[in-house]
Order: structure tokens, then C-alpha cells, then sequence
């Protein structure tokens, strides 16, 4: 019974290899323009004298502002992004290492998913690999969520003597933490299940 399930899902996989090999190239392809990025990235770091792109948010507090004339604005917030050079310390240099080495990080996940949908591709779905590469990408975007929360406490604390604004409060943002948080524990749970359904597989070949 397992078997024949097993032999129309590999024949599934083989009508839909176009897909899955376009999403490999897709992914490799991802890969190769994060190599570029961080070329860039770097380059423009040396060019700027400092780290560039780094998004503080602002929030004005504007009472008395008002919509309409039963809502009244309590509070504005905004997103900027700044350059903190390298005058302000190690800090920055430690960041700029910091922000090249999640570019790289991403260089890997999108190689580890290209190598991935193609082990699909050609039918090898159960292979020890696949729920490693998964797991892999999953801890790894998930460890970018988490940096990006830390760096906005990085960049509150470099600025804090910087900026000033009366009747606003400037802090660090944390950016995309919760998307590449989410994305990063749904890759694992996958990594996971397509663990489980190796057992099963290796289990029913012994049993048989």
C-alpha cells in the first residue's frame, strides 16, 4: 500500500519536474545575486565611509492633530535610514561584519534550497539531505530574524548621543525580524516532517 503511494507521488513529481527544476535554477539564481549584493554592499560601505540603509524609526507625538472631528492622532511613526559611519567606533565596523556575514547567510540558504528542489526534482524525495538542507535554511533565516532584532538595539545605542528631535522618540528598528522568524520556523517544521517521513519510508522497506 505504502509503496504504491509512494510510486504516484514519484510520478507526480515527475510531471511537475518543469516546476521544480525552475525553482531550482530560481533559487541558484538568488544565490548568485546576494554574491553580487554583498559586493555591492561592501563597495558602497568604503564609498560611504560607514554602514548605509540602517532604519531607525521616529514616532512624534502630535496630540491635538486631528482626522476627522472625533479622531484625534496621538501619535506619528516613521521609518528613516541613516548612514552611521566609522568615526563612531568599533561598533560600526562590527556591524558592517555583521550585516556582510547575513548576506552571505543568505548566499547559503538560497544554494542549500536550489540543491534541494532539484534532489526533489528527480524523484529523490526521501532522501537524508533534503530534511538537512531544510533545517539547515530554516535555523539559519531564523537566526537572521533574531540578528535583525539585536541590530536595532545596536544602532539605539550608537545613535543615542546623535539624534535628537524635540517631541519625538528615535530608537532602532528591528526591520523584518518577524517575517524571516516565521519563514525560518515553518523550513524547520518541513525539515522535520520530511525527517518523519523518511523513518516511516526506511520502516516499511524493512517490513517489507
Amino acid at each position: 500500500m505504502y509503496d504504491l503511494i509512494l510510486d504516484d507521488m514519484i510520478q507526480y513529481l515527475e510531471k511537475e519536474l518543469t516546476l521544480l527544476r525552475q525553482l531550482a535554477f530560481l533559487s541558484l539564481f538568488g544565490a548568485v545575486i546576494m554574491i553580487g549584493f554583498v559586493a555591492y554592499t561592501l563597495a558602497v560601505f568604503i564609498h560611504d565611509g560607514g554602514v548605509g540603509s540602517m532604519p531607525v524609526e521616529t514616532v512624534s507625538k502630535t496630540s491635538g492633530d486631528m482626522l476627522s472631528e472625533s479622531i484625534e492622532v496621538s501619535q506619528r511613526k516613521e521609518t528613516l535610514y541613516i548612514t552611521l559611519p566609522f568615526s563612531l567606533g568599533l561598533n560600526v565596523y562590527l556591524l558592517m561584519m555583521a550585516e556582510l556575514l547575513k548576506s552571505l547567510a543568505l548566499v547559503a540558504v538560497f544554494f542549500l534550497m536550489a540543491k534541494f528542489f532539484h534532489l526533489v526534482a528527480k524523484g529523490q524525495l526521501f532522501m537524508a539531505q533534503n530534511s538537512k538542507y531544510l533545517k539547515f535554511a530554516g535555523n539559519t533565516v531564523a537566526t537572521i530574524g533574531i540578528y535583525y532584532y539585536l541590530r536595532g538595539f545596536l544602532i539605539s545605542y550608537l545613535i543615542r548621543d546623535e539624534l535628537s528631535a524635540p517631541g519625538s522618540e528615535i530608537s532602532g528598528s528591528s526591520g523584518y525580524m518577524v517575517e524571516f522568524i516565521l519563514v525560518g520556523m515553518i523550513l524547520v517544521l518541513f525539515g522535520y516532517i520530511m525527517e518523519e517521513g523518511r523513518n516511516i519510508y526506511e520502516e516499511q522497506k524493512l517490513t517489507v
